[in-house]
C-alpha cells in the first residue's frame, strides 16, 4: 500500500503522516519487532522501520569493536542498549526490517475498523484514499 490517509483528524500520526504503528500492528508481519518492541518499546521500532524498513541485516552473535553499518546508526542515532537487544534476541540471524509501508497497512486498517460506523464509508474512503468497497470489505472483515 503506497498511498498515505487525505486526512489526518481522530488518528495519531507516526513520524512521516501515516497512522501510528502500534504493537498489535507487528504481531501478524514480524516476529521478532514484537520481541524487539516488548524489550525496548515501540519508538525503538519505530525508529528502525523508517531508518532502515524494507532490509535485511546480519545480526552479529556479540557485540564488536566495529559493527555493521545500520547497527553503528542505531547505537549513533538511538541508542547502545538497543543495539545489545537486538544482539541479545537475534544474534548471528538474519533480520528482515519491513518496509513502513507494511506495518502502516495494518495501522490503516486498524483505524478504518474502529472508525466505521456503517454510514461513513464515503468519509473514511477520501480520509484515506481507498475505494468505498474496500473501506467496507476491510471494515467488515473478520479479524
Amino acid at each position: 500500500m503506497s498511498r498515505r490517509p487525505a486526512s489526518t483528524a481522530q488518528t495519531a500520526l507516526d513520524f512521516d503522516g501515516w497512522p501510528r504503528i502500534e504493537r498489535q500492528d507487528l504481531d501478524a508481519h514480524s516476529d521478532w519487532l514484537a520481541e524487539l518492541a516488548d524489550a525496548s518499546g515501540l519508538e525503538a521500532v519505530r525508529f528502525l522501520v523508517s531508518r532502515w524498513g524494507e532490509m535485511t541485516f546480519t545480526v552479529p552473535k556479540k557485540e564488536q569493536a566495529r559493527m555493521s553499518e545500520w547497527l553503528e546508526d542505531v547505537a549513533a542515532n538511538h541508542s547502545r542498549g538497543l543495539v545489545r537487544t537486538i544482539i541479545r534476541l537475534r544474534g548471528g540471524e538474519s533480520v528482515y526490517i519491513p518496509a513502513p509501508g507494511t506495518l502502516h497497512e495494518a495501522a490503516v486498517k486498524r483505524d478504518v475498523r474502529r472508525l466505521y460506523n456503517g454510514r461513513n464509508a464515503s468519509d473514511l474512503a477520501q480520509r484515506f484514499r481507498m475505494s468505498r468497497r474496500w473501506v467496507r470489505d476491510v471494515a467488515l472483515a473478520k479479524s
